[in-house]
């Protein structure tokens, strides 16, 4: 059910944004290679979109991404 909700967020953030790579991180992303393959498969099968259009991937921090990306913006104001 977990890997159901997070894909048709995804899906929504894709319609909503129109990126051209989602990247997640955090702890989920020790099972990374389930949850990315599930999410990529949804968001192909379903959006609007070509088939790899949007490209899901893990972030390469994955533990820390979150706190990364805000230092980032902290830096920037």
């Amino acid at each position: 059910e977990c890997l159901q909700a997070w894909a048709a967020h995804v899906y929504n953030m894709v319609h909503h944004f129109d990126p051209q790579i989602v990247i997640i991180g955090g702890g989920v992303m020790h099972s990374g290679d389930v949850i990315l393959d599930y999410i990529q498969d949804y968001v192909d099968r379903y959006c609007w979109l070509e088939p790899g259009s949007v490209s899901i991937c893990g972030a390469v921090q994955s533990d820390y991404a979150g706190i990364l990306g805000m230092a980032y913006l902290a830096s920037q104001a």
